[in-house]
């Protein structure tokens, strides 16, 4: 098969050690042997695949080779995809006579002064535990992935100068020190940002900063970008994620941050101090959205009618949250209004969620009965209402909530016995009943529970002899 020029088996099954008579096939433009249960004594067949311009070796251990000399023999790489491959275990060795680099130098700065031609560049989730090197060399990249790495040291000025860059990830590194608005200098073309995860880094840009580019993906969770919220993100008309979560933000929320996004799928601001309310997000276009740990008031927003997971726990809310009742939320499959200020009974109307299976309403202050229309939630895994002052007894219909893994309803005011149909929650793994009204020995149908890890009960109860 001399004459093949693409050989793509990803995701193949295959195991074994990769054959080194792949080196036979001279002509190949592109390899890819990711996602397989392979191993690589050594990688000498690679030199001999001269017109190689795209490769892929993901989730191949690569610790113990000399990748980087036979990478840097491969003059037409347009695309490199090493993810998880161990590099950096061992510190690869250069040859001098293949580089100017001094072997002490980093792989990354030894990959920019040799391989210009790079368009695509994967290096995550391995273990390059050195400093980001001038990015000037890679003169042809259009994305850059680093993300999961040890990278350390600031990121360096030169990135600002990569005017074909469509896609940045820096993520979960030990980066640190300043970002400022010359690092973004040429960056026009670029839609993907990611910078989370580095808790050193400091984005430092004026208040008035008007970026070159319009992005499509924020993440910048977990550097700091406050204290005030950054007025350039308003700026930024095609984003589909924001996620701004332990960002150090001290500020309220601006009204554009509701209005402007028609496109914005995904909001994550939790562990800030956010302030302000919450409007009608009913109109808007957001699938997942994580406020939780602010200082949110101001009563529970109407959510959006295609919300798939709403999270607005560890805030200020107050109020009923009978307006759930509102919408039809049919792919609405979690909701997390725990320790707020809430009141009044819990809604009653969760036919209009089927596809739903996670509720937290804990640490508020609703009351009546835990409502029937719970049962209707097939799907359901998890029910928390601890600490609340609910009352009545725990309904039949939750035994049609076959999947319930977790059922928390401990200080509340529930009365009546413990009731025996808990003995049908096969799957149930986490119980706890206790803090309640309860009256009476427990059922010796408890012990149907083969899943049980944890049970608490009241110390007054006891168990059935019978």
């Amino acid at each position: 098969m001399n004459q093949l020029q693409h050989l793509l088996l990803s995701n193949s099954n295959f195991s074994g050690t990769v054959p080194p008579q792949l080196g036979n096939l001279t002509n190949l433009r592109s390899l890819d042997l990711s996602l397989n249960s392979l191993s690589i004594e050594n990688l000498d067949w690679l030199s001999s695949l001269s017109s190689l311009s795209s490769l892929n070796l993901s989730h191949i251990d690569l610790s113990h080779t000399n990748w980087l000399q036979h990478v840097l023999s491969l003059q037409f790489m347009r695309e490199l995809n090493l993810i998880s491959c161990k590099l950096g275990v061992e510190k690869p060795s250069i040859d001098s006579s293949s580089s100017s680099s001094s072997s002490s130098s980093s792989s990354l700065s030894i990959l920019g002064s040799v391989l210009e031609s790079l368009e695509i560049l994967n290096l995550n989730d391995n273990q390059l535990n050195e400093p980001m090197p001038d990015l000037r060399e890679f003169s042809s990249l259009r994305e850059l992935h680093l993300w999961g790495n040890n990278i350390t040291g600031s990121i360096p000025v030169s990135i600002g100068q990569l005017s074909k860059l469509e896609v940045l990830y820096l993520s979960n590194n030990s980066l640190e020190g300043l970002v400022s608005e010359s690092h973004f200098i040429k960056l026009a073309k670029l839609k993907t940002l990611d910078l989370s995860s580095n808790s050193l880094l400091v984005l430092d840009v004026a208040p008035d900063w008007s970026p070159p580019f319009q992005l499509q993906y924020i993440d910048l969770s977990g550097c700091s970008v406050g204290p005030y919220f950054p007025k350039w993100i308003q700026t930024q008309r095609n984003l589909s994620l924001l996620d701004l979560s332990r960002a150090n933000i001290i500020d309220e929320a601006p009204s554009w941050l509701w209005s402007t996004f028609s496109l914005l799928g995904n909001l994550y601001l939790s562990g800030n101090k956010i302030r302000g309310t919450i409007p009608n997000l009913s109109s808007t276009s957001i699938f997942y959205m994580d406020l939780s740990n602010n200082q949110f008031s101001g009563p529970v927003p109407l959510f959006p009618a295609n919300a798939v997971e709403i999270q607005l726990s560890g805030n200020m809310l107050y109020g009923s949250i009978s307006s759930i009742c509102t919408t039809l939320h049919d792919i609405l499959w979690s909701i997390d209004l725990s320790n707020n200020q809430l009141v009044g009974e819990v809604p009653d109307c969760w036919e209009k969620m089927p596809m739903f299976y996670y509720l937290n309403l804990a640490n508020n202050n609703f009351s009546g009965e835990i409502p029937s229309s719970l049962g209707n939630s097939k799907n359901l895994v998890a029910l928390q209402m601890r600490g609340n002052s609910l009352s009545g007894e725990l309904p039949y219909n939750l035994t049609l909530c076959q999947k319930l893994i977790f059922i928390d309803v401990e200080g509340n005011k529930l009365s009546g016995k413990i009731p025996t149909w808990i003995g049908h929650m096969h799957g149930i793994q986490i119980l706890n009943l206790r803090g309640n009204k309860l009256h009476g020995s427990v059922p010796p149908q408890i012990c149907n529970l083969t899943s049980i890890q944890v049970l608490f009960i009241d110390k007054q109860s006891v168990f059935d002899n019978t």
